[in-house]
């Protein structure tokens, strides 16, 4: 039996089959809808994953929460990321420079025009130096032209997610309307035969997608214009070596010179690409003057947290209170450390003082404003009358509504956050510098994460200063207490030495281990505990298990406590230590 033949008596076969008893045979338009069902479900997958890699910035915001347990409200901080929309990421921002930058790169490049110039006069007198003008000036174009290319494609570099996510958003809004117009003319069969209603029905249907899929496709097309650029600087690049052979051996003379004289300059601490990466990721200040730093702020936000707890207290004779405390009492410690590095640099706490007095001033506004206001309350009042003539006294009582004054005062704190007032504080340089420091965490963790997860948003008490309102007093915190699951292994942050370990009146069960820098750290608040005092652990040893919280402590070489925050690793993305045992 030929091909032909025998697929042709297969079909047959499959036709004559009877569909199964109460099952309905599935037409045509249901296989394309259950295709396109499938489509959507894969697109919306892929979706997903690109934006999920569309660049993001972190947002912190402390969030205040009342346990029910202990009766008093706690302090979170939650950290999110909020995807960057393409027209506000900085690689597609023009290059901006200061009046002072443009002052320089004015008369450097009047002073250089002025030397090609001299270089014209005398090159008619010398061959080599009119070869070697003609080189110089070929090799400055081409790095020009090699620095804007470098641009371009770096942008195109960047935007590549964004290509990506427009590319799926166009796609999966198509298969989307057609999913739709199949399934309307699933359950609309007399639009069937009707060729007019059909492309009017699949008209109205699409209608709804037609505009996610324009900005979809915009946004590829914006996208693309960069690739495009690339593409064309490329292209003159080529066309360029192909018609001047001689021009890539006049480039890589040009590159060598570049080179030799970034190693001389280099060699005398200019570009000096080591020290270079560590002062724009790290803190430069003295351990102590970054934590009392911190401390120095906490001081002033506990004083306004019991300015607020003694509201009443001070401003008696009120019949009501009423609270507006915004955002509540609180600050971002990388956002205040990495402002006070990018400006300041190697700053002292008594050099800052003024400045974060000016920052809590610009973030905090407090105001008791009293009002009072008119109510009514229902008396009952009697009166009595006497007939004249019988002498009779009668007596009457209604209710009355009388009006009365009701004092009230509202306590409202006004709360910005701090990274919208230092950031018209900073220059370009200063801002990017920051936004490097933010996302390191400073950089100067002497110790590793003590959990395997990122610890951050988990604090419920902050290193520093806070107000006690059981006890009414100011009270002072020398770590971080971090909410953890009952039962996580803690882990030594370094390679050191058991100093302590065992029940403390202070900190329960603790474990404190010391390395060569003779930096300390307590973990304290334990539920179990492995090891023994004089115990030699290495970084990631297992110490103990927690309980429901656990409290964290760094000192230094002799005893001075420091922000946890700002010297262990608290396994937040991004963040880096730098800093070795």
């Amino acid at each position: 039996m030929s091909k032909r033949k025998r697929k042709n008596a297969l079909q047959f076969t499959k036709q004559e089959a009877a569909p199964a008893s109460g099952q309905t045979k599935p037409t045509g338009r249901d296989k394309k809808i259950a295709g396109l069902e499938k489509k959507s479900d894969k697109l919306g997958q892929k979706l997903d994953k690109a934006n999920a890699k569309l660049p993001a910035k972190k947002k912190i915001q402390r969030q205040r929460i009342y346990d029910e347990q202990k009766k008093k409200v706690k302090s979170k901080l939650n950290f999110s990321k909020d995807p960057i929309p393409q027209n506000q990421a900085k690689w597609n921002q023009p290059l901006t420079r200061s009046a002072p930058r443009k002052a320089t790169g004015a008369a450097l490049s009047t002073g250089v025009t002025k030397l090609h110039g001299k270089v014209y006069e005398s090159e008619g007198e010398n061959v080599g130096v009119h070869a070697g003008h003609r080189a110089e000036l070929v090799g400055e174009s081409a790095a020009r032209s090699g620095k804007r290319a470098a641009r371009s494609a770096y942008r195109s570099v960047r935007n590549a997610p964004y290509r990506k996510t427009a590319k799926l958003e166009a796609k999966a809004a198509k298969n989307q309307g057609k999913l739709q117009f199949h399934k309307a003319m699933k359950e609309n069969p007399n639009l069937k035969g009707n060729a007019a209603s059909k492309a009017f029905q699949k008209r109205a249907i699409k209608r709804d997608y037609a505009k996610a899929y324009r900005t979809a496709k915009k946004t590829g097309t914006t996208v693309k214009r960069g690739a495009t650029a690339v593409q064309k600087s490329t292209q003159a690049v080529t066309a360029a070596i192909r018609k001047n052979p001689i021009l890539i051996v006049k480039l890589a003379i040009l590159g060598l010179i570049i080179v030799l004289i970034m190693c001389l300059l280099s060699m005398c601490g200019l570009f000096g690409g080591g020290s270079t990466y560590t002062v724009t990721t790290m803190y430069t200040a003295a351990d102590r003057d970054i934590s009392d730093a911190e401390v120095y702020y906490t001081q002033k936000e506990a004083d306004l947290q019991k300015q607020v707890s003694n509201a009443e207290a001070n401003n008696q004779g009120y019949d009501e209170y009423r609270y507006d405390l915004g955002a509540g009492i609180g600050h971002d410690p990388y956002v205040l450390l990495a402002f006070l590095t990018a400006v300041y640099d190697k700053f002292t706490v008594d050099q800052v003082k003024p400045v974060i007095d000016q920052l809590y001033t610009a973030q905090y506004t407090l105001t008791f404003t009293p009002s009072t206001e008119t109510r009514y309350r229902t008396e009952t009042q009697t009166t009595t009358s006497t007939d004249p003539v019988t002498g009779n006294v009668t007596t009457t009582t209604e209710d009355v509504q009388v009006p009365y004054d009701w004092h009230v005062l509202t306590i409202t704190l006004t709360v910005t956050p701090l990274d919208q007032i230092v950031a018209p504080m900073m220059d370009e340089t200063q801002t990017q510098h920051s936004a490097i420091l933010i996302q390191s965490e400073g950089g100067r963790a002497y110790a590793g994460n003590p959990v395997n997860f990122d610890w951050l948003a988990d604090v419920t008490k902050g290193y520093g200063y806070w107000y006690n309102t059981a006890t009414g007093t100011t009270d002072f915190n020398a770590g971080v207490d971090v909410a953890v699951p009952q039962g996580t292994t803690v882990n030594a942050g370094f390679d050191g030495t058991v100093v302590s370990a065992g029940y403390d009146a202070t900190y329960g069960n603790s474990v404190c281990i010391v390395n060569s820098r003779n930096i300390y750290v307590r973990y304290a608040q334990l539920s179990t505990i492995s090891v023994t005092m004089g115990q030699s652990v290495s970084s990631g040893s297992v110490l103990g298990t927690t309980g429901t919280t656990l409290h964290l402590e760094v000192q230094d070489y002799d005893g001075a406590t420091l922000d946890p925050l700002l010297f262990i690793s608290t396994g937040h993305a991004g963040a880096t230590s730098g800093i070795s045992n």
